[in-house]
């Protein structure tokens, strides 16, 4: 069993090279089989189509996103500060890997609608770790007076939005200095003035 474990894995890790190099659209199966030192219907033992290892790269990204928040949080830093090291954590591999970008973002994947579902059934206990993983950070910031008494886990999704806002940035060549810095100051302080009170807001 671990031997054909260890096999699937360096098939992805092959695939996750392959799609770094050439993208999701241009990767072939026969040439994830040639990364990983494996014939093509081997490939077909362990994944269904391309689509199907497109999910197991998902996959593997986030149980590696999983492990960098986990790894982050057994030190001892502020809440803010583990969430300010695992943004840059997740930036730095972002633009280590800039090809990979339309990958993460779902660019030019064009999955079918049954193959959607798929994704979203086998993805969904994935996110669900990340965002409980998240919370678990934010809720010692809450309770300690260090974040406002907000829903961790509303908190733990925006956090995880503001990943596909560098995206953007990075995608659309925006003129915006220091992205990340920029990201995680309005994720921590909002876009209002500093002790602003409620009745001085204005509608919109």
């Amino acid at each position: 069993m671990m031997k054909e474990t260890n096999k699937r894995k360096a098939i992805l890790d092959a695939a996750f090279s392959v799609v770094a190099m050439k993208g999701y659209a241009a990767t072939k199966v026969d040439d994830i089989a040639a990364a990983a030192g494996v014939a093509k219907g081997t490939v077909y033992l362990y994944f269904k189509d391309k689509p199907d290892i497109y999910v197991g790269l998902v996959g593997l990204m986030l149980s590696r996103a999983l492990d960098i928040i986990r790894e982050i949080d057994s030190n001892p830093l502020s809440p803010s500060e583990k969430l300010a090291r695992v943004f840059a954590v997740w930036t730095k591999g972002m633009h280590e890997r800039p090809s990979i970008v339309p990958f993460i973002s779902m660019e030019s994947i064009n999955l079918a609608a049954y193959e959607v579902a798929r994704f979203t059934q086998a993805i969904k206990p994935r996110v669900r770790e990340l965002i409980e993983a998240l919370a678990n950070i934010i809720r010692p910031g809450i309770e300690h007076g260090e974040f406002r008494q907000v829903d961790p886990y509303m908190a733990a999704l925006m956090f995880l939005h503001c990943f596909p806002m560098n995206i953007v940035v990075h995608r659309q060549k925006l003129a915006v200095k220091n992205p990340s810095a920029k990201t995680l100051d309005m994720y921590f302080h909002g876009i209002l003035p500093p002790e602003q009170p409620k009745d001085h807001r204005k509608p919109l």
